[in-house]
């Protein structure tokens, strides 16, 4: 990793070192039909989310010199599909430099299409689930419970200060008559 990166596999056999399972499907395996099915019917399930591995250059991003563009792959997780349009959301985890974006599925499966140095196969995506059996992850506490409190707090402030405020101009009134 500290020379270039991971390839699909050893970011499957990471992913797997917790309690998930990863299918890798290198693009050169599958038609971009089949790409289009395998990913809109992943992202259908909620139990699961598909991350993909694409060549940058291909899709026009940095780095674009004569050797690097080869060479630079990277990961971003696949948010949704439209159909009518034939895009994909990606939803870049270096978002500070490539906000999410709608990319045309042919373009995604072409930069995914190109051969990983590193591993010799090409590019492609992997499907990711928590392992059969994993116990199910515990629900993210709901901050709503705390908007009663919060509602109550701020009421109890304006209303002091409604308070403080008229009793302030009530002796206003007072010292000048």
């Amino acid at each position: 990793m500290a020379r270039g990166g991971l390839t699909l596999e050893q970011l499957r056999q990471l992913i797997e070192t917790h309690p998930a399972e990863a299918r890798i499907t290198y693009a050169s395996d599958i038609t971009l039909d089949t790409f289009r099915q395998t990913v809109a019917s992943d992202l259908a399930d909620p139990t699961g989310f598909v991350i993909v591995n694409f060549l940058r250059s291909a899709l026009d991003e940095d780095p674009k010199g004569p050797i690097e563009a080869s060479l630079a792959g990277h990961y971003s997780p696949i948010g949704a599909y439209h159909e009518g349009t034939d895009r994909f959301l990606m939803l870049d985890v270096a978002a500070y430099k490539y906000p999410p974006a709608w990319i045309p599925a042919p373009d995604l499966f072409a930069a995914m299409s190109a051969i990983d140095v590193d591993s010799g196969k090409s590019r492609g995506l992997l499907q990711v689930r928590a392992a059969s059996g994993a116990p199910a992850p515990k629900p993210i506490p709901s901050h709503s419970k705390l908007l009663p409190i919060a509602i109550a707090i701020a009421t109890f402030f304006f209303a002091s200060g409604a308070a403080v405020g008229a009793l302030a101009m009530r002796w206003r009134t007072r010292r000048r008559g």
